[in-house]
């Protein structure tokens, strides 16, 4: 009886398994000190590189497993008057996120991975189309602006559903077919360590326009 396993497809896998593995723990090792050194020396290339200047929507995300912490990111767009926006998973729409305006006052509930998620009601919603940009966490990314998630595939997955011309892996730019409006830029937020050689990319991933380290800038 033959196998229907792909041997290309399991080392794919495996391989995959083992650099989130590899990171995820170099992230969670990381002491506090050098949590916050990193997020402080993101945020000031973010600043010094008047990326902010053009955009008033933005989609962050709360700090877990290791990730690049976002606390000071988010205090300085509320007090520059940008719009701050969470993901939240989506409980009618299995695997996919929507996006909720977060204010100081905003109240907190974890999710079912213990990420905390704000509570929300339909006017805070904003479609995926009216963000500006979506800061992404990332457990590996290389040059080429491929990512590597935690595997949930839920960023991939929201941003492959909305409308746009068909676009490559290796594609950096693309607009709604209904509206030409460009669609928000991905920027993915990450420790140096964080890079790799090379990733494998699939048909479904979301290739990032940027990367933010604490050491650089990176546009592939």
């Amino acid at each position: 009886m033959s196998s229907n396993k792909n041997p290309l497809n399991d080392s794919v896998l495996q391989e995959k398994h083992r650099i989130r593995k590899e990171l995820r723990l170099k992230r969670q090792i990381l002491s506090k000190i050098e949590q916050d050194a990193h997020a402080q020396k993101c945020l000031d290339l973010i600043k010094a590189s008047d990326l902010l200047s053009e955009y008033q929507k933005i989609a962050l995300y709360l700090q877990n497993d290791g990730e690049i912490d976002t606390t000071d990111f988010i205090s300085y767009c509320w007090s520059n008057a940008i719009q701050v926006f969470l993901p939240i998973i989506d409980v009618k729409n299995e695997g996919y996120l929507k996006f909720v305006n977060y204010q100081p006052d905003t109240v907190l509930i974890p999710n079912q991975y213990g990420i905390p998620e704000p509570e929300f009601n339909q006017n805070d919603l904003i479609e995926i189309e009216n963000l500006d940009v979506i800061f992404m966490p990332l457990v590996a990314f290389d040059k080429y602006g491929s990512r590597l998630g935690m595997g949930g595939g839920y960023y991939d997955r929201t941003l492959s559903a909305v409308p746009k011309p068909m676009v490559s892996c290796m594609s950096h730019t693309a607009q709604s077919k209904d509206n030409n409006k460009t669609l928000p830029k991905k920027i993915g937020l990450a420790h140096n360590f964080q890079q790799v050689e090379r990733l494998v990319c699939e048909d479904w991933d979301q290739p990032l326009d940027m990367i933010v380290t604490p050491e650089q800038i990176i546009i592939p």
